[in-house]
């Protein structure tokens, strides 16, 4: 009876045994695939690193201009996108109140297997007026088409609606202006700054009365401060320059 059951016993465990080296085979094996799809992947990034670096132009008549600043295949095994960086400029002699840009992946048969749009407006108020650009982001997924064998390649489209009421473009910057508030804000500086003797590597700075004793603070390198305010020329407000 003893014998029979340490027989029983015995080839129990030497049946687990076996069970758990298969298991221990098939993980390795599963395993090896994941890592072997995963260096693929990592491969054709890499292939694809360079090419996406070149600009690529694409003029729309009556819509403004497309510019593709770069692109990369990203992602993981079973999970892989196109990410790209693009730019609307709006090219024509028209304000346009918004602008839709679309990215459409495709197969060897011209077939599309991913696809994403966006809609972009101006984030400061007012219609994209001739000269004027955005620049945004778009993920498609590749569903695959990067791993056809015939090839696989990717297409950009764009829309864009005509502001009827976009008013007078607005001036964001007059470098002329700037530069004269830049030069007064200097010349005062200097009419303050006093004449010290010996060395001209620090100075000492009080915020409230001028140079005088106070903290000390490096010259080389730095600028002054240029503080606008309101008498001179009107209220300066940020971002937009009368």
């Amino acid at each position: 009876m003893a014998t029979r059951t340490l027989t029983v016993l015995f080839l129990s465990a030497l049946g687990f045994g076996c069970v758990s080296h298969n298991s221990d085979l098939e993980f390795a094996a599963q395993k090896e695939l994941i890592l072997e799809e995963y260096r693929e992947l990592e491969a054709q990034k890499a292939s694809l690193w360079r090419e996406g670096f070149n600009r690529r132009r694409y003029e729309f008549e009556d819509i403004g201009t497309i510019e593709v600043l770069r692109w990369h295949l990203a992602g993981s095994p079973g999970r892989e996108w196109i990410e790209a960086q693009i730019r609307y400029v709006n090219t024509t002699e028209v304000p346009m109140s918004e602008a839709f840009v679309q990215l459409d992946v495709l197969d060897s048969g011209m077939d599309v297997r991913g696809s994403s749009a966006v809609r972009w407006i101006n984030p400061m108020g007012f219609a994209f007026f001739p000269g004027h650009s955005y620049v945004g982001y778009l993920k498609v997924p590749t569903n695959g088409a990067h791993e056809d064998p015939e090839g696989w390649s990717w297409v950009v489209d764009a829309d864009a609606i005509i502001e009827e009421e976009a008013g007078p473009p607005p001036v964001l910057i007059n470098h002329d202006l700037e530069d004269g508030r830049a030069q007064r804000a200097q010349q005062a500086t200097l009419r303050r700054m006093p004449i010290r003797r010996g060395s001209a590597s620090t100075r000492r700075y009080n915020g409230a009365r001028g140079f005088a004793q106070g903290q000390v603070f490096p010259t080389s390198g730095q600028d002054f401060p240029i503080r606008f305010s309101a008498g001179r020329d009107g209220v300066h407000t940020p971002g937009v320059t009368r």
